[in-house]
């Protein structure tokens, strides 16, 4: 497991997660077509989903720590108002991103808490 960090400029929170996006049974299209001259060639068109609004994975939580993301959505975030930083697993920084939903739908689990939220990022700006 890698860290991620959710920080708004006054508060931040960094949780261990799963290298996102590992969504089980998750597939993008991928068509395919042989030339006629026996080339094979692919494009990896994408969801275009993902950039914009990456699920991020949660597994074994412990208690303190589904507590704490709890209260960061609900205090710093303000659920969906308070723009932040994300970093995530693998040290990328995306800015100016929102919270969008899943922390309602956690689930105790044998080793902990789970929980998959969604992050959106403003494309207006």
């Amino acid at each position: 497991m890698a860290d991620v960090t959710f920080d708004t400029g006054v508060a931040s929170l960094t949780l261990p997660t799963n290298r996102y996006p590992d969504v089980p049974g998750e597939s993008y299209p991928m068509p395919s077509q042989v030339t006629s001259g026996g080339r094979i060639l692919s494009t990896d068109l994408g969801s275009g989903e993902w950039w914009e609004s990456p699920p991020v994975s949660f597994v074994r939580l412990t208690d303190v720590e589904i507590v704490a993301l709890g209260d960061y959505i609900k205090d710093d975030l303000v659920f969906k108002t308070t723009s932040f930083t994300f970093n995530d697993a693998y040290g990328n920084d995306h800015l100016n991103m929102y919270y969008e939903s899943g922390y309602e739908g956690r689930a105790r689990v044998k080793e902990g808490w789970s929980v998959v939220i969604k992050i959106r990022k403003d494309m207006s700006l």
